[in-house]
C-alpha cells in the first residue's frame, strides 16, 4: 500500500517547512511503520520518539492534522482508503525532535536522550 505523509519540520529550530514523503507499507501499518519506513528509505535524517509500539508508554504522541494521536495506534489504511494525506507534526508541549532536519547523533537532532527532565518537571507540576 502506498502513503503519502506531509511532514511538518524546522531546519533551524525556528522556520518551518512541511515536507512531503511518500513510502511502500504494509496494509496493517500504523503512522509509526510509516514514518520508520519513511526514515528507512527517504529521509535519514527523520527523528522521532518510539518505544513500547502497544500504545502503552506515550512516547509516539505526535499530532496529524493538528489532533494528537499515538503513532504506534494509529492505522493508515483508513487513511488511504479515503484518499486523505495527513499533515504530521510534534506535540507543541511536549520535547519531540520530528520538527528536526540536522545531521548528526541521535541526541544532536533535537531528541531528548534524558527523560529525567521530563519527569522532573512533571513530579514539580
Amino acid at each position: 500500500m502506498e502513503v503519502t505523509l506531509k511532514i511538518r519540520r524546522s531546519p533551524d529550530g525556528a522556520s518551518h517547512t512541511t515536507e512531503t514523503y511518500t513510502v511502500d507499507v504494509p496494509e496493517t501499518a500504523t503512522l509509526l511503520d510509516a514514518l520508520d519506513a519513511v526514515k528507512d528509505k527517504r529521509d535519514g535524517t527523520l527523528a522521532y520518539r518510539k518505544s513500547c509500539r502497544m500504545a502503552v508508554c506515550g512516547s509516539c504522541g505526535m499530532r496529524m492534522d493538528g489532533g494528537a494521536v499515538l503513532a504506534c495506534k494509529t492505522a493508515m489504511k483508513p487513511l488511504v482508503e479515503a484518499g486523505h494525506v495527513p499533515t504530521i507534526s510534534p506535540i507543541s508541549d511536549l520535547p519531540n525532535c520530528l520538527l528536526r532536519k540536522e545531521i548528526g547523533a541521535f541526541g544532536l537532532r533535537g531528541c531528548p536522550h534524558d527523560l529525567n527532565e521530563i519527569s522532573d518537571s512533571h513530579e514539580k507540576a
